[in-house]
């Protein structure tokens, strides 16, 4: 019975192990509260977790229950025998609200990991109270948050990871007090707007495997401190501006397996180093200043997956077949330098892994044979070469099943009879010279462009039925016929550019309800009739361009329910009346650029919408960003007038703002409200019928580059106010109703003259009509019948008359001062004297208008 006995106190002992363990699991009452307390700061929205497609994105928070232990909760993980909570994830959780600086989440002391990225926290600043967390070992706060990073983080000597990347709104210099992290193995700064030389705090961080100090502002030198960092694995530092050769301080670190060092100003050799180093296996140095030839000794890495050498001023011949000892390579890109090709082949070339082969602006003349050789192809770039005629019938055997990527725009292209990759995502034959119709598509192609090609005919059918194209461009043929209405039923279009063809007809009269659309650009077609009111649905429109058409129709006041509107272009239409109401909603916070110009609108200026572009008002936005990134690198360009000249701009900085209302039937004054745009880059009123002054606050748009007001009914003088403008290059008040002198401050005098003709009553530098002073008797115009006898005098004065009249005022002064000193009260003889003077002036400028009129007649 003993071991009967010793069964039931094991189970026993076992009961109440596991009973204890069980109790330990349960949070306590003030951890939960903290933690309800922290959820009371938020609502959920989807749209406040913009997480990839990898990441697991849903409302945590939204399932935690009073009743139910805080332990068991989505995102929390506890101590299995204190029952501390020990780690919160939540990461990509819908949250929106403010996180205040001090706040419940700092009474979980016990906190080791910490993840709140990817949330919408409404520019809530970093609060110093995240270094309380002394036991932390990982704190990621990717996308969250803005302003500076607090030095107290340098408190965290426990962490062992740290992200802080993509607060975009943090700005400065890397922190210093990283040297005091010496535990961290992870670090990532990515994007986070720091500026100034990489300062020599890793020296300390020996324990680092991985590091990402990419996209930002850095410059200078890679720090000779990066070779303490003998356990670093991943460096990445591209889209810096970091500058000389690629240095040696690299070359010890024996573990390093990807170096990324693209979109830099490195210059100088490749060094032969790199490829010794024996745990390497991707190498990024495109989009740098490296020259010299491949160093042979690159051929030797038997373990290289990755290898990206575009955008140098790499020289040299290069044998392609050579790559073929890399048996585990799978990226290979070699484009854009000044190296020459040997595209033979032999017999036992193969590359059994290569994936993605990128030799655009690789001066080819057709398509490189070794293609036949790879056998698992999913992405191909062969633009900007040479390559004439027809696509090779063996080319449609290749990748037929893996084909994903292919871009084979910038060439010559004559003609493509069939697309017969199934699984295409990408096709890009844009700026070749392919005649014909267009083909069909496959059918889960995302991005299709052809622009500016010779195509002729329809728009096929079976266009209809592509449910997953988010990008079309068409534009720049000869393409014909209607525009399918069933293009604007897709929800899933981005872009869709149509632009410069032959379409007519009316416009897509149906945009779905939902409408992801944020580009439409209908621009040179021969389109009618109106503008269809359900473009409301298309709420994330940022672009709408229907310029040089024959759309007839008035002002589309709903246009101002559209939230994101960037540009608006209805240039060269048909379009006509009043544009002011007040019975609209109006918004169009964020336009840009607004292009009315060449319709027949008429009435006052739409001072109403003037005082609604936000946009151009102090605008801060980074003269390197874009409006409108459509896809990798490409960008939507426009047709506009820009200092008197039509231009089509590849792509619109976000600082780029116009107003061009010309060659319509305006009337009236120009608003006095537009001095309050300061961003405005281009403002044009020319060609309509406006009148009055030119209002003075038109000093106060600071970035204004051209101004024109010409072929108006403007009158009064030029505002001395307009010298201020220190940008201003271009200037046209011609023909107008002006008058007086033209300012000779600041830069004026640098205006043509074309800039004031057709001004008859303007004077002054550059026109030839001088302006007469006053005072100036000498220059006064006289008449030719007029001699020095006052006798003779036309008008009763001559020089003996003028002298008597000064003697007389010298004796009248003279008295004048001996009752001012006497009295001490001179108030009274100074405004008799200032009404004589003024009397005086302007008799005077009477007389020399009569002369003046005398002498041109």
């Amino acid at each position: 019975m003993g071991w009967i006995t010793w069964s039931c106190q094991i189970f026993c002992l076992q009961l109440l192990l596991f009973h204890s363990q069980s109790y330990a699991k349960l949070c306590s009452h003030y951890q939960s509260s903290a933690l309800r307390q922290f959820k009371k700061l938020f609502s959920f929205d989807k749209y406040s977790s913009p997480c990839d497609p990898f990441q697991q994105s849903y409302p945590k928070m939204k399932h935690w229950k009073e009743e139910i232990d805080c332990c068991s909760w989505d995102g929390i993980t506890c101590d299995t025998r204190t029952g501390h909570v020990i780690g919160l994830d939540l990461s990509c959780s819908w949250l929106h609200g403010n996180i205040p600086l001090n706040n419940s989440l700092f009474f979980l002391s016990h906190l080791q990991n910490l993840n709140l990225a990817f949330n919408d926290f409404n520019y809530s600043y970093i609060s110093p109270g995240f270094s309380r967390f002394s036991s932390l070992k990982l704190l990621n706060l990717s996308g969250s948050f803005i302003g500076s990073i607090p030095a107290s983080l340098g408190n965290l000597t426990q962490l062992t990871h740290l992200d802080l990347s993509l607060n975009i709104f943090i700005a400065g210099l890397v922190p210093s007090f990283l040297s005091n992290l010496n535990q961290l193995r992870y670090l990532n700064l990515d994007l986070n707007g720091m500026i100034g030389k990489i300062p020599n705090i890793f020296a300390n961080l020996s324990q680092l495997s991985y590091l990402d100090l990419s996209y930002n502002q850095l410059n200078g030198p890679i720090p000779d401190s990066f070779a303490n960092l003998s356990q670093l694995s991943f460096l990445h530092l591209f889209h810096n501006q970091l500058t000389g050769p690629i240095p040696t301080c690299l070359s010890g670190l024996q573990n390093l397996a990807i170096i990324y060092l693209s979109d830099n100003s490195f210059h100088g050799f490749i060094p032969s180093w790199l490829f010794t180093l024996p745990s390497i296996q991707e190498i990024y140095l495109d989009h740098n200043q490296l020259t010299g030839s491949i160093p042979s000794s690159l051929f030797e890495l038997e373990n290289l997956t990755s290898l990206a050498l575009s955008s140098n001023k790499l020289s040299g011949k290069v044998q392609l077949y050579m790559f073929t000892k890399f048996k585990n390579l799978e990226e290979l890109d070699l484009s854009y330098n000044n190296l020459s090709f040997s595209t033979s082949i032999k017999a036992d070339s193969s590359f059994p892994r290569l994936y993605s082969l990128a030799l655009s602006g690789c001066n080819l003349s057709e398509f490189p044979n070794i293609i036949k050789r790879i056998n698992q192809l999913r992405a191909l770039e062969l633009s900007d070469n040479k390559i004439h005629g027809r696509i090779p019938n063996w080319m449609f055997d290749t990748g037929k099943d893996t084909l994903v990527f292919l871009n084979l725009s910038h060439n010559f292209l004559t003609a493509i009879e069939r697309i017969p990759w199934k699984n295409l995502r990408t096709l890009d034959l844009d700026s070749n010279c392919l005649q014909g119709s267009l083909t069909a598509l496959p059918p889960l192609l995302i991005l299709f462009s052809a622009s500016n090609n010779k195509l002729t005919g329809d728009i096929p059918s079976s266009y209809f039925n592509l449910s997953s194209i988010v990008y079309l461009d068409l534009s720049k043929n000869n393409l014909s016929g209607m525009i399918p209405n069933n293009l604007g039923s897709s929800n899933t279009l981005l872009v869709l550019d149509l632009s410069l063809n032959n379409f007519h007809g009316p416009i897509l009269q149906t945009f779905a309800n939902g409408s992801n659309l944020k580009v439409l650009n209908l621009n040179g077609n021969h389109l009618e009739g109106p503008l269809p009111p359900s473009l409301v649905n298309c709420t994330y429109l940022t672009i709408l361009d229907v310029g040089n058409n024959k759309i007839n129709d008035t002002f589309p006041h709903w246009l101002g329910t559209i939230p994101n509107l960037e540009v608006l272009i209805l240039r060269s239409n048909r379009f006509h009346g009043y544009i002011d109401s007040l019975n609209t909603k109006f918004q169009l916070n964020y336009l840009q650029i607004f292009d009315l110009s060449h319709n027949e609108f008429s009435g006052a200026l739409p001072t109403i919408y003037f005082q609604n572009f936000e946009a151009m008002v102090d605008n801060s936005a980074s003269g390197l960003e874009y409006i409108s990134e459509i896809y990798s690198g490409e960008y939507y360009s426009v047709v506009l007038t820009v200092k008197g000249s039509e231009i089509e701009m590849d792509r619109i900085q976000t600082t780029f703002t116009l107003i061009d209302l010309s060659n319509n039937h305006f009337q009236g004054g120009i608003p006095e409200v537009l001095g309050k745009l300061n961003s405005l880059k281009g403002l044009n009123f020319s060609h309509n019928n406006l009148s009055g002054p030119i209002p003075s606050s038109l000093g106060n748009l600071s970035a204004l580059e051209f101004l024109d007001l010409s072929s108006n009914k403007l009158a009064g003088e030029i505002p001395r106010e307009l010298t201020s403008l220190n940008f201003l290059q271009v200037l046209n008040l011609s023909y107008n109703q002006l008058e007086g002198a033209i300012p000779r401050e600041a830069h004026f005098d640098t205006f043509p003259n074309d800039s004031y003709i057709g001004n008859p009553r303007l004077c002054g530098f550059p026109l030839s009509n001088e302006c007469v002073s006053v005072i100036d008797i000498d220059k006064i115009p006289h008449s030719p019948s007029t001699t020095e006898d006052d006798s003779d005098s036309e008008n009763g004065f001559g020089w003996k008359s003028v002298l008597t009249g000064y003697a007389c005022g010298m004796v009248f002064g003279m008295f004048v001062g001996y009752v001012a000193i006497s009295t001490g009260k001179p108030r009274w003889l100074a405004k008799i004297a200032e009404a004589v003077y003024s009397r005086k002036v302007a008799r005077e400028q009477n007389n020399r208008r009569r002369r003046n009129g005398r002498t041109v007649s």
